[in-house]
């Protein structure tokens, strides 16, 4: 199995075709009031994974949110991976579309999202929380 694919998006929806609708991605967080903890906007958080068909079509997911020092900063966020084939010899693919909670930092700082499949670290997708550029 691997992780091909991990962001956050303002907009994202799947399309045909086991296609990806993905719109405003970002990695950012802007600090434009001050104010701690640091609020995220509505987003998702998309993921895209492929494996070999022998390892299976369904598989459990966990979602982390991290500070840069590993500390779990919300209750992880589980779910349901489900591959799909893509044709003779090709690997099966799956993709996550997850509306994300509200989630906060603490601070302005390096946090990222932790992506395990059935309990085996995958990938991150990370995200920066700093001031916003002046005229923001």
């Amino acid at each position: 199995m691997e992780f091909r694919f991990g962001t956050l998006a303002d907009y994202a929806a799947p399309g045909q075709l086991n296609k990806l609708m993905i719109i405003g991605i970002f990695d950012t967080i802007y600090d434009r009031v001050g104010t701690r903890p640091i609020q995220f906007p509505p987003c998702s958080l998309v993921l895209m994974f492929t494996a070999h068909p022998t390892e299976g079509t369904e598989h459990r997911l966990e979602l982390h949110f991290q500070n840069a020092d590993g500390a779990e900063l919300a209750p992880a966020v589980n779910g349901v991976l489900r591959f799909v084939p893509q044709g003779p010899g090709r690997e099966l693919v799956a993709n996550f579309i997850g509306m994300m909670p509200v989630f906060v930092a603490p601070d302005r700082g390096v946090y990222s999202f932790e992506v395990l499949v059935d309990g085996r670290h995958m990938g991150s997708v990370p995200v920066f929380v700093q001031e916003a550029p002046p005229g923001m």
